[in-house]
């Protein structure tokens, strides 16, 4: 009676994996959990790859993680462009207005010089405290308008809560994911699938063997010619190793013993024992 040689996917990238094992639930569906008697792990097995699935669609990095990059930029742009003006207005000559207001807003170019280089979370508080300077203080405002540097700080303004923002979604989809996964990872859940899927296939292999039927046969033919496909992926794609998948043949119990009795009675061709 043949059996199904176990193919488990070594070195197939996690969503093929995860690929076929959806494929062996197909072939289980099809010819039935109960007919295959495994409708308790069945079950186990088929939670653990939807599971897998999740984790495997999971990305590691946050959807927000490009707005927040985009972002850090625009505020470190906007940022160094007033550092940068401040510098430049300051060599205008001494007492003219342009000087004048280079000076008012020396203090806080000088303060916040390089603020664009620290960790994001830092960054944005430390811009909100500049922003919060500049508005509260007539002079400096003042200056602010007469170097053209309005939209520089109204778009550092704008571009600096948006990137508050997005970091704070960011942290809430980090918790809420720890809420839904802990810290389980697909790696972790492949493990999971990889045991859950040994056991299936020693069970119908036990029963293939004591108990077969046209299911059990099919199935093992179908779940085979799936293992195929896949090894041939793993084997093209990621240098793996092809497997010897062809269903192995283990010989039926009874049909051992029967065949055992047989030889034990066949007569000796030659006479009776021990006559020459």
């Amino acid at each position: 009676m043949a059996v199904i040689v176990p193919y488990f996917g070594e070195k197939l990238p996690g969503g093929t994996h995860n690929a076929y094992h959806r494929e062996i639930i197909t072939l289980i569906d099809q010819y039935t959990a109960a007919a295959l008697h495994i409708e308790a792990l069945f079950q186990l097995y088929k939670e653990a790859v939807e599971l897998q699935r999740s984790l495997t669609r999971k990305v590691s990095a946050s959807s927000y993680t490009t707005d927040i990059v985009k972002g850090n930029e625009l505020c470190d742009l906007w940022i160094r462009t007033f550092i940068a003006v401040q510098k430049a207005y300051i060599i205008a000559p001494v007492g003219s207005d342009t000087r004048k207001h280079a000076e008012a807003l020396k203090p806080i170019a000088q303060a916040y010089d390089g603020i664009h280089r620290q960790e994001q979370s830092k960054q944005t508080t430390e811009t909100q405290s500049m922003l919060e300077k500049i508005r509260s203080n007539d002079t400096i405002q003042a200056a602010i308008t007469a170097l053209g540097l309005d939209i520089v700080i109204s778009s550092l303004e704008e571009e600096n809560e948006r990137l508050e923002e997005n970091i704070r979604l960011r942290n809430r989809e980090e918790a809420e994911r720890k809420i839904l996964f802990g810290d389980n990872t697909a790696t972790k859940q492949r493990a999971v699938v990889n045991d859950l899927y040994k056991q299936i296939v020693e069970r119908v292999n036990a029963y293939a063997i004591v108990e077969p039927t046209e299911a059990i046969e099919n199935f093992i033919v179908h779940v085979t010619a799936t293992a195929e496909y896949y090894a041939n992926i793993a084997a093209r794609d990621n240098k793996a190793n092809k497997p010897n998948l062809s269903p192995e043949t283990k010989p039926n119990p009874d049909e051992s013993k029967e065949e055992d009795k047989t030889d034990e009675e066949e007569p000796n061709d030659g006479g009776s024992p021990g006559v020459v």
